[in-house]
């Protein structure tokens, strides 16, 4: 995903509309369904090992609950090696809270799963200035726009990537229309998960939260509650 030059960046099952493709594994309980590729809510993450999680860059604090990312005005980026990712057929969901200061166009959040080329095979990029893009298959880029709330925002992003490998955005359950363009660079690392903060250049706003991402084979709508590795859904934020 971009990134400042030098620093690194980053219901149910459905029916009807929402296929959810292949089972592979997924169990689903009364409350929350299974992420059958990866499933992450930070719950006792923290010092030492973070659950795996490697901070890369900035100033991050694994809680026990969520991440705290404070960029300051530069950039904190977390990653998680992990492989398998499916291009196509896949969905992504991650829940945060922007920085708690105001809007600057120089912010940036960057979720998602990327390769060994360091590009997405599924993972999206919001801007300060009001810019999206979603990376597909470590080969394809696409934009939109979002509007960004900042004072510590609560946002649920969702990308699902069709079997023909056609992406859809989700921001707060809304759907965000995307057309094709846009290159991001490629981070210096991966296979992996990645969530990252930038707010190069900018007013120090004080820290975003990552409270969770899970990453499922099929096709699911932007209301699934997908159960953390305890087999829970995620505490209420």
């Amino acid at each position: 995903m971009d990134c400042p030059p030098g620093i690194a960046p980053f219901g149910g099952p459905a029916s009807g509309l929402w296929p959810s493709g292949s089972s592979f594994g997924q169990v689903s309980l009364s409350s929350c369904l299974g992420a059958n590729l990866f499933s992450e809510c930070f719950q006792g993450c923290n010092n030492p090992g973070n659950c795996g999680w490697q901070t890369i860059f900035g100033n991050v604090v694994f809680t026990g609950q969520s991440v705290l990312l404070d960029p300051n005005g530069t950039a904190a980026v977390i990653f998680k090696p992990f492989s398998g990712v499916p291009p196509s057929n896949v969905t992504l969901q991650a829940r945060f809270q922007e920085m708690t200061g105001s809007i600057e166009p120089t912010m940036q959040y960057a979720v998602g799963a990327i390769g060994s080329t360091g590009r997405g095979i599924v993972a999206v990029q919001l801007r300060g200035d009001g810019l999206v893009t979603v990376e597909i298959g470590e080969m394809t880029d696409y934009t939109g726009t979002w509007t960004p709330q900042g004072n510590g925002a609560f946002h649920t992003v969702v990308v699902t990537v069709a079997p023909n490998g056609t992406p859809s955005l989700f921001i707060d359950q809304t759907f965000i229309p995307l057309v094709v363009g846009g290159a991001p660079a490629p981070a210096p690392f991966g296979p992996g998960i990645i969530f990252s903060v930038v707010n190069f250049g900018g007013t120090a706003q004080g820290p975003a939260t990552l409270f969770s991402i899970f990453l499922a084979r099929g096709i699911y709508p932007p209301t699934t509650v997908f159960c953390c590795p305890n087999g829970q859904p995620p505490p209420q934020v």
